[in-house]
């Protein structure tokens, strides 16, 4: 028979090892929910061709999306982000931090944001256009009369995979957590005879005597503190959710 101070140890062990458990499975269905990214991430940049742009009727539904593409030339739009920078909210200096070209591609263009440079060849992302983007590339006549010429969708240059290692580090963070956490509570849950508590009681002498007056000065506690801490005239005892310890005044003094 189970004594009081395993059987606690075995619960509490079995609730940590529930709870990592679940956060791992959520961990991993949130992380993998995204298959259309991780398929373009693993196997991309695919490079498409004219013809491969043409059949695109949704860019958001599209399974290969993170593209290398190569125009006939560049085109500068002269469209220019910048990064601003201010102090106690007045603007102290800007940069150029992005710049949109087109790449003709046959009678169309597509739309490229780069960093600066104005190469034929642009890998990354196909997204649909900004509206502040399209306002300011077709704020004329003439240029609106080209609209049809122009690719419902631009390519983003910059980043596709750094979403992708971002959650890889977070995964190995977690993983190694997971590791720290569940896999002792598994083995506590398994053999709670192991648990540094039980290991520590088998030191006071008579485990089940130590059990029975733990478990009674728990019931009867002469004073109750906080985040779980009860205390007796022997022992000094906490139990929480996660966590269960027992510790003798005696060793404490």
């Amino acid at each position: 028979m189970d004594s009081w101070i395993v059987t606690r140890i075995r619960a509490t062990s079995l609730r940590r090892l529930v709870v990592w458990t679940l956060a791992l499975v959520g961990a991993v269905f949130l992380g993998t929910s995204d298959r259309r990214y991780i398929a373009n991430f693993l196997r991309g940049p695919y490079p498409l061709a004219k013809a491969d742009l043409d059949s695109i009727r949704d860019v958001t539904l599209t399974p290969r999306y993170y593209a290398r593409v190569t125009g006939d030339r560049v085109i500068d739009t002269g469209i220019r982000q910048y990064t601003i920078h201010t102090r106690s909210g007045i603007e102290t200096s800007r940069e150029e931090s992005g710049a949109y070209t087109a790449l003709a591609m046959g009678k169309r263009f597509l739309v490229v944001r780069t960093a600066g440079d104005e190469s034929s060849t642009a890998e990354g992302k196909l997204a649909p256009w900004p509206d502040d983007l399209e306002n300011q590339l077709f704020d004329s006549q003439e240029m609106r009369s080209l609209r049809s010429s122009f690719y419902p969708f631009y390519l983003e240059s910059e980043g596709f995979r750094q979403p992708g290692f971002v959650v890889i580090g977070l995964g190995v963070l977690f993983l190694v957590l997971f590791v720290w956490q569940a896999v002792p509570a598994w083995r506590s849950w398994r053999d709670p005879e192991r648990h540094p508590l039980a290991k520590r009681v088998a030191q006071w002498g008579d485990p089940m005597g130590v059990a029975v007056g733990a478990e009674q000065e728990f019931e009867n506690p002469l004073l109750t503190g906080k985040a779980g801490w009860r205390f007796g005239s022997k022992y000094l005892v906490r139990s929480t959710f996660f966590t269960f310890n027992v510790l003798r005044f005696q060793d404490l003094m």
